[in-house]
């Protein structure tokens, strides 16, 4: 059909009157050629967008760059493979260096110098949507004037008053994690690890945050957890995939792939956990006779108290405070599970540095196995050693997005044009010789005391956004207390070489074939430990 011909339909649809029947015969003849327009239109629109942005990088004089081709394949096949491929990449250029994440360019920063800068000086990119979308994230109150007050809020939840609160349940569940691991002791076959301790952690977040025990350690909620995880691992295919990136065809693929349910899950339990602390307090409120239903005998005992206290600002509603409750667990959760799970990880391959920190332990909290206090955190030097420097090894959040209204000026004198998206590459300043000089190998050293204060801003194992590095110190606080609980009763030990761990990214960068160690009593003699 030529253009003619349809230009001469769409003349005597204008001259027909209105008639839905006739309208719907003749839309449902011209369906091809309106299919073929707006992917036409499509086409044409990236083409000049991408022009747009070519142009904006001809000013930027930057080292040798992957091409457009090149760039596309690292986000081909599996995470696993998208992972290795992206870190090749990493070593095989020198930052700056240009990438193209589909259609958008981004200029690739390395140096400590350059990364100082733009994170001081630039705005979080317009890709992060991409990234965080998965359940309804914080964008719509971004823009209003409560946003500044929920950001307070969410750190008030993270002061040492509030994280003393904490550690009644992070004990507990720390010697629950134990106990359960006892079957696996002085046996010759290795387990994954990770499985405990993926559900232990999901337990001693959503119990701290909110209120709500989940018992996912006790196989309860299964179907939660298991829509929680495949969740976050989507989050990270929705920015490596280009076809679920808007909302609606995100929708769609979650519809078609029979995820849906999985959407619905984590929501309708979000639902049941914010109705049932409002009771709670409510209850609690009538009970005391408090002016404020949200008080307590000693104050706000969660995040999810603290959030309620907003809720009846009129641009903060119930759903924005499901939002940011699961935003903080989901942080959370990846932040301890994937550095506690390293973390066991590098101390099984390192025997020396295990003892160590056995040793440390033994010291600073004697043999009886009493509670871990806020003083004894502080004074845990070399096993906070072994976790920075595992978190340099394998971070978190190894990359940043970054965008900039103004020109920047880099350390070696290049200019990053206004308007360019920016890729921060924290991997290549965490394998930077000149800051780590034995940056290939696991050493503890590199985070002695002598040295922190030439390295102390050097590294980002939980990337750039201000959440993340607040869900970071409760994070370091729960894997030293789980950590001293395993080391108190076992051994740790593994067969996995460096060659057996590759990377994927999904809940971040994490090793795919898992978490595999053998674990061996401390003291047999001791009844507790049998």
């Amino acid at each position: 059909m030529t253009i003619a011909s349809v230009n001469e339909r769409f003349l005597r649809v204008m001259k027909m009157p209105i008639n839905c029947n006739i309208l719907y015969r003749i839309i449902s003849k011209m369906k091809f050629e309106l299919c073929y327009a707006i992917l036409l239109f499509y086409i044409l629109t990236i083409k000049w967008r991408m022009q747009k942005k070519t142009s904006m990088l001809r000013s930027f004089n930057r080292a040798p760059s992957p091409s457009i081709i090149e760039s596309v394949c690292l986000l081909r096949g599996n995470m696993k493979d998208c992972a290795a491929k992206q870190l090749k990449l990493l070593k095989e250029y020198k930052p700056p260096f240009v990438i193209w994440l589909f259609r958008t360019p981004m200029i690739v920063i390395g140096d400590k110098h350059d990364v100082q800068t733009v994170l001081k000086t630039t705005q979080e990119s317009n890709t992060r949507r991409f990234f965080g979308g998965i359940l309804n994230n914080n964008a719509s109150i971004s823009q209003n004037e409560i946003y500044h007050k929920v950001c307070q809020t969410i750190v008030s939840a993270f002061t040492p008053a509030m994280m003393q609160r904490y550690f009644p349940l992070l004990n507990q569940y720390s010697e629950r994690l134990a106990s359960k691991l006892e079957p696996h002791c002085d046996t010759a076959e290795a387990f994954n690890i990770g499985n405990y301790i993926s559900s232990v952690t999901l337990d001693i977040i959503t119990q701290n945050m909110t209120g709500y025990k989940l018992s996912s350690l006790e196989n309860k909620n299964t179907k939660f957890f298991d829509a929680f995880f495949k969740l976050l691992k989507m989050e990270t295919m929705r920015c490596t995939f280009p076809s679920p990136f808007p909302p609606v065809m995100f929708n769609t693929y979650l519809y078609l792939s029979g995820n849906l349910d999985k959407y619905e899950e984590i929501h309708r339990l979000s639902r049941k956990i914010v109705q049932n602390r409002l009771r709670e307090l409510s209850k609690r409120g009538r009970d005391h006779h408090y002016e404020n239903a949200y008080e307590t005998v000693e104050g706000p005992e969660t995040l999810l108290d603290l959030l309620l206290q907003l809720k009846d600002d009129k641009h903060f509603t119930e759903k924005h405070i499901r939002v940011e409750v699961l935003n903080m667990i989901m942080m959370g959760y990846k932040s301890t599970f994937l550095t506690i799970s390293s973390v066991l990880l590098m101390l099984a391959a390192n025997l020396d540095a295990q003892e160590k920190v056995y040793e440390e332990i033994r010291t600073i909290l004697g043999d009886d196995e009493r509670k871990v206090q806020m003083e004894d955190i502080k004074d845990l030097v070399y096993m906070e050693q072994c976790i920075n420097e595992t978190l340099r090894k394998f971070p978190i959040i190894p990359t940043a997005t970054r965008r900039h209204n103004k020109d920047i000026e880099l350390n070696d004198k290049k200019i990053i044009p206004a308007g360019c998206q920016i890729l921060v590459n924290f991997h290549s300043i965490h394998h930077d010789k000149r800051i780590f000089p034995n940056s290939d190998e696991w050493d503890p050293k590199h985070f002695a005391p002598n040295n922190i204060s030439r390295i102390q801003r050097q590294i980002y194992p939980y990337g750039a956004d201000p959440r993340s590095e607040i869900s970071a110190e409760y994070a370091m606080i729960s894997v030293k207390i789980q950590l001293i609980h395993l080391l108190r009763r076992y051994r740790l030990s593994t067969s996995m070489k460096k060659r057996n761990i590759h990377f994927v990214l999904d809940l971040g960068l994490r090793n795919s074939s898992g978490y595999w160690l053998k674990l061996s009593s401390r003291s047999k003699n001791n009844p507790k430990h049998l």
